[in-house]
């Protein structure tokens, strides 16, 4: 024919079209996104965050995890189950945060839309 597709290799020789397809080779692609760091009302104050929401669409079973401050460990926030997937009483304490969303897609990639604060506290200036 005369179509022309861009086409990649693994590493037993099977040939695929670039980018046409929804998994790898009949497995799960794995994802993983990491946001800035946040310092709402800034790096001085401390904030709780209590309860808060995560939309994305075509993201069920997607984890969301987050990071504080200086430490190197993420913390499991929750699992998705639905387009809008309430978080309550989940407190967050901390000068910075940062969040990592991952997970794995076989059919449509997920659309990460934002996490939104419910309810929080501003603990004001601490060390």
């Amino acid at each position: 024919g005369t179509t022309i597709y861009q086409v990649v290799g693994d590493e037993t020789g099977r040939v695929y079209k670039f980018n046409q397809e929804v998994d790898d080779s009949g497995t799960s692609i794995g994802y993983r996104m990491i946001t800035k760091w946040y310092e709402p009302a800034g790096i001085f104050n401390v904030k709780t965050i209590k309860d808060y929401a995560v939309l994305a669409e075509k993201a069920q079973g997607m984890k969301v995890l987050y990071q504080i401050d200086d430490e190197t460990k993420w913390e499991e926030i929750g699992q998705l189950t639905k387009y809008l997937t309430i978080f309550k009483n989940k407190d967050i304490t901390f000068h910075r945060i940062r969040f990592q969303i991952k997970g794995m897609s076989r059919n449509e990639a997920p659309i990460f839309r934002g996490i939104w604060v419910l309810r929080g506290i501003l603990e004001g200036f601490q060390e």
